[in-house]
C-alpha cells in the first residue's frame, strides 16, 4: 500500500501576451514592489525615530505603511514568479493562504482608515 497523495492546482490563464512582454512586466513589477518596500521601510523608520511624530495619527499611518508591506508581500512575489514561469500553477493551499492574507490586508486596511476617521 502505497501513501500518495493529489494536490489540486490552479491554472491562471489572465495573462495576454505573456511571452512577449514576460521580462519588461517583470522588471516594472519588481521595480513596483522594490519601491513599495524602500518607500514604506523609511517611512516607518521615519515615525518611529522621530520623538515628535509620536502622535496617535503618525502612529496610525505607521500602521498603514506595515500593512502596506503586509499586503504587498502576499502578492508581489507570486505575480513576479507567474511572470517568469512557462506556467502559472498555484496549489489549493497556496491560493487559499494567499486569499486569505489579501483580505485580511484590505479588512486591516478598512479598519485603520475607518479609525483614522474617527480619530
Amino acid at each position: 500500500m502505497d501513501n500518495v497523495s493529489h494536490g489540486t492546482y490552479f491554472t491562471l490563464d489572465g495573462h495576454v501576451e505573456m511571452q512577449k512582454y514576460r521580462y519588461v512586466y517583470f522588471a516594472v513589477t519588481l521595480t513596483l514592489y522594490l519601491l513599495i518596500i524602500g518607500f514604506n521601510s523609511i517611512l516607518i523608520s521615519i515615525v518611529c525615530c522621530s520623538k515628535k511624530l509620536h502622535e496617535p495619527m503618525y502612529v496610525f499611518l505607521c500602521a498603514l505603511f506595515c500593512n502596506t508591506l503586509f499586503g504587498t508581500s502576499a502578492f508581489y512575489p507570486k505575480l513576479l514568479q507567474d511572470f517568469l514561469s512557462d506556467t502559472q500553477l498555484i496549489s489549493y493551499s497556496g491560493c487559499i493562504v494567499q486569499a486569505f492574507v489579501i483580505y485580511t490586508y484590505a479588512a486591516s486596511e478598512f479598519t485603520l482608515l475607518s479609525v483614522m476617521a474617527y480619530d
